[in-house]
């Protein structure tokens, strides 16, 4: 399980498909390489914000569970971002 926090820093309202729409193509490492799809997400912020804006400076958080080999060593957090482009985060 990886939890994740997003916040919107940019001082103006985001639509909420455009945070969410990532972490759904996000994809956990392992310190061997192997990529690991995310399998279910849980969103830990009041459900009744789902289809809500991102007002500025406002944090929502979710956990996105992965189903992995027992045993792994997590590496590595990988999201994309609006260009598609892959970002490792080192976990």
């Amino acid at each position: 399980m990886v939890s994740v926090t997003l916040k919107n820093t940019s001082g103006k309202r985001q639509r909420q498909e455009d945070a969410w729409v990532y972490l759904v193509l996000s994809k956990l490492v392992d310190s061997k390489g192997n990529k690991y799809d995310t399998k279910e997400r849980e969103s830990k912020y009041d459900i009744n914000l789902a289809g809500k804006p991102f007002a500025p400076g406002e944090a929502r958080s979710i956990d996105l569970l992965f189903d992995t080999p027992k045993g792994i060593k997590a590496d590595k957090f990988i999201i994309t971002n609006e260009k598609l482009e892959d970002i490792a985060l080192k976990l």
